[in-house]
């Protein structure tokens, strides 16, 4: 049976994954897609894909189907879902725990003990192909979908499978949130630059540049970021003064701090969303 993938939202990411499995040979008769605004989206018409009236026929039409909605909206999305054995569920909405999954779909009793379930969290850099996607599924789902993910997934970047569920909200505090840390830093970099009378266009292009090829070099390369930060460093030099600068700085404690605040934040938005269900009006 062909794999025909239906998809609940129409946002970002959606279209990432959408376009980038086009440009690895998917037929667009493969892919279809539900939502409220899926009509006015350019690159759906564009590419010729599917439109589903209803969650309903995402369902019957295809065999997996990937939640790509926001957080707040999932519950209601999930409510609409009916699965049979023989499909999977994959989840790219931030903060939304299989448990959370699960227990939506039980709601629905056909759903019950049928469900295959994989969560996924994909980052932006995935709009170009260059993302970088954390999975985790139970055993049994992992051993029969895995190759399906990897396969959905490396269209749009590579991949890493997560073993506990728990280390899924450190997966969105590294490379799900991480860009942004990123951004800011160049931000910061280019600011500089031109408090100290460099003009926007030139700090732009050094800070930018200087991003992406450290990153191209430790990527094309066996050497791990210590050792390239070490064969920087001159003893005496301009980059010693800078890094005794964050050292004094505590820079590596700052980071710990906005990592461990983003994992924090992702926990709590689960428990929220938890509570939600579990609170009887």
């Amino acid at each position: 049976m062909q794999t025909k993938i239906g998809f609940i939202g129409s946002g970002n990411m959606a279209q990432s994954i959408a376009l980038g499995l086009l440009e690895q040979n998917w037929n667009n008769q493969q892919l279809m897609v539900f939502s409220p605004n899926a009509a006015s989206k350019a690159w759906i018409q564009q590419k010729q894909i599917s439109i589903a009236k209803s969650i309903s026929q995402l369902s019957t039409d295809c065999n997996v189907l990937i939640l790509a909605t926001k957080p707040q909206q999932a519950q209601q999305a999930l409510a609409s879902i009916s699965l049979n054995s023989e499909q999977c569920l994959i989840s790219v909405a931030a903060g939304i725990s299989t448990q959370y999954i699960y227990q939506v779909l039980s709601a629905n009793q056909s759903n019950q003990a049928l469900t295959r379930v994989i969560r996924a969290m994909p980052n932006t850099p995935s709009l170009i192909s260059s993302g970088v996607c954390g999975l985790y599924a139970e055993t049994l789902t992992r051993e029969l979908y895995a190759d399906l993910a990897e396969s959905i997934f490396s269209a749009i970047g590579s991949f890493v499978w997560i073993k506990d569920e728990s280390l899924m909200d450190v997966v969105t505090a590294i490379s799900g949130s991480g860009p942004a840390y990123y951004f800011l830093i160049v931000e910061g970099m280019i600011s500089a630059a031109i408090e100290l009378g460099m003009d926007k266009k030139s700090a732009t292009k050094l800070a930018t540049e200087t991003l992406s090829g450290a990153a191209a070099l430790l990527k094309s390369t066996e050497l791990d970021p210590t050792s390239l930060r070490q064969q920087v460093t001159s003893p005496g030099g301009t980059t010693a003064a800078a890094l005794e600068s964050f050292k004094t700085d505590k820079l590596q404690q700052i980071i710990f701090n906005a990592v461990s605040a983003a994992k924090d934040r992702g926990i709590l938005l689960n428990k929220e969303c938890l509570d939600r269900l579990n609170t009887k009006p």
